[in-house]
């Protein structure tokens, strides 16, 4: 929290906010950990080594699928903090708005 207070914010809320998805398979969950991390997820395994390590990897998470699929669960933090009592991103307009809404 220090890092808010240093930037002259003040934090107003802070939430951690639970995902849990139902992937169909260990290979829809690799290619997608490969996509989100530019291909570089098993960069530190040996090149000669990746294909096997790959074939694992989808064997070991397809060992734990249910019918349903294979659930995931991530976690996002979500941060709002303000300065000088205005919401960083949105106009004076936007933030009237947004409060009469809920």
């Amino acid at each position: 929290m220090e890092q808010f207070s240093e930037a002259g914010l003040t934090l107003s809320k802070l939430e951690i906010v639970r995902n849990d998805r139902i992937q169909p398979n260990g290979a829809f969950i690799l290619d997608h950990l490969e996509s989100s991390t530019f291909g570089n997820y098993f960069n530190n395994v040996p090149e000669d080594l990746r294909s096997e390590v790959r074939k694992d990897f989808v064997e070991g998470l397809d060992a734990i699928a249910t019918p349903q699929g294979i659930k995931v669960t991530g976690f996002s933090i979500v941060a709002i903090a303000e300065k000088g009592g205005q919401c960083r991103g949105r106009s004076s307009a936007e933030n009237a708005e947004r409060k009469s809404v809920n």
